[in-house]
């Protein structure tokens, strides 16, 4: 779990986020043409395909709490 790169993670999730944004955001040139967002289209769904339970349990309950308990048998 300490390799998962949270920076690519954070990137993600910001480019769906601007993805969105913009997709809210009228424009000023065709305003005939706006359209809104679907909330479907709000959310943004990251397949996992390969994962232990114990890690993907582990990483839910950080990005929860903003813990995770270390030990000698969950350090790679």
């Amino acid at each position: 779990m300490l390799s998962f790169d949270f920076r690519s993670f954070y990137s993600l999730i910001l480019k769906h986020a601007k993805k969105v944004e913009e997709n809210l955001t009228p424009k000023k040139l065709t305003p005939s043409k706006n359209k809104k967002c679907s909330r479907e289209s709000q959310y943004l769904e990251i397949p996992i395909r390969s994962y232990d339970t114990d890690v993907f349990r582990r990483l839910i309950q950080f990005v929860h709490s903003g813990s995770v308990s270390v030990t000698m048998n969950t350090v790679v």
